[in-house]
């Protein structure tokens, strides 16, 4: 429970120095991102994954969003006699096209979605855990913790799926505090479900942690439903829903883009372990 004078569950305000965490790695991440904004790409994972993105990006504004199958066909690959790279939901090419055809092409304009991107989830993180209720100093440190490190850090600027989901995530879980909120108080309101329901469906639409996070959300929403035998609050539903049409919605766009599965299959099997069976990949599961 929150100490006396501080924050009650729920209050996103300003909450004495706690506010001083998510400006101080806001600054810090900006910092960084001054030196390595506009580093050339190379064949290191920042480098390498932001360069694939932007060229998918450069392909859909070229070819047109729908002939290239919204930037999963690109003239490399078709030259290399490769599938259409379409083992990702389709989000973050969309961030890179609109801010490349702002800005132009510039390698800071590639890597600009994933600062964006994580700056607002240092804010988003700090508004949850406000909503959760904890006190200034907990607050502070959780923020600390997801911005501060170095991961965070440097992988917060690489255009992947990871920094562009981060605000969904964390967007997803504030929503979804508010909604019990309102529950326990018995004013459970349709617009927080609606709200619930978008912000999960971006994030699916963002990576696939997304879905693994409303799947989850929405099983526990269901389960607790069962077992009180009740109907399902408005951010239960959902969630609910933004798995359904996140999975539907990413299933479907492999087979508009690659033409099947198996394409994608085939890389889980080999990112798993290079074994290329589901055995090792269960085995390697247990060791990890």
């Amino acid at each position: 429970t929150p100490a006396r004078g501080e924050a009650a569950p729920g209050y996103c305000g300003v909450v004495g120095w706690a506010v001083l965490a998510p400006v101080l790695v806001s600054l810090v991440l900006v910092v960084v991102a001054g030196f390595r904004l506009d580093a050339p790409f190379g064949p290191d994972f920042d480098g390498f994954n932001t360069a694939v993105w932007a060229e998918g990006s450069r392909s859909a504004r070229t070819d047109g969003w729908f002939d290239s199958r919204l930037g999963a066909a690109t003239p490399q690959l078709e030259a290399a006699g490769q599938p259409p790279y379409a083992h990702h939901p389709p989000l973050l090419r969309v961030e890179i096209a609109a801010a490349q055809t702002w800005f132009g092409e510039g390698r800071w304009v590639a890597r600009l979605p994933a600062l964006l991107s994580s700056l607002a989830a240092v804010w988003l993180c700090w508004g949850w855990l406000g909503a959760l209720g904890m006190r200034s100093s907990a607050r502070a440190l959780g923020v600390l913790a997801v911005g501060g490190t170095s991961m965070f850090q440097l992988y917060g600027l690489m255009l992947n799926m990871e920094a562009v989901w981060l605000p969904f995530a964390f967007g997803l879980l504030w929503l979804w505090q508010t909604g019990e909120r309102r529950s326990v108080e018995g004013s459970a309101e349709p617009g927080v479900g609606i709200a619930c329901g978008v912000v999960g469906l971006a994030g699916a639409l963002a990576a696939h942690q997304g879905i693994i996070l409303t799947a989850l959300l929405a099983a526990v929403g269901v389960v607790r439903a069962l077992r009180n035998r009740r109907r399902l609050a408005p951010h239960e539903v959902g969630v609910l829903c933004a798995t359904v049409l996140g999975a539907a919605s990413f299933i479907g766009w492999i087979l508009w883009a690659a033409g099947s599965l198996s394409d994608l299959v085939r890389i889980a099997l080999v990112r798993a372990d290079g074994a290329g069976s589901w055995a090792s990949w269960a085995e390697s599961q247990v060791a990890h």
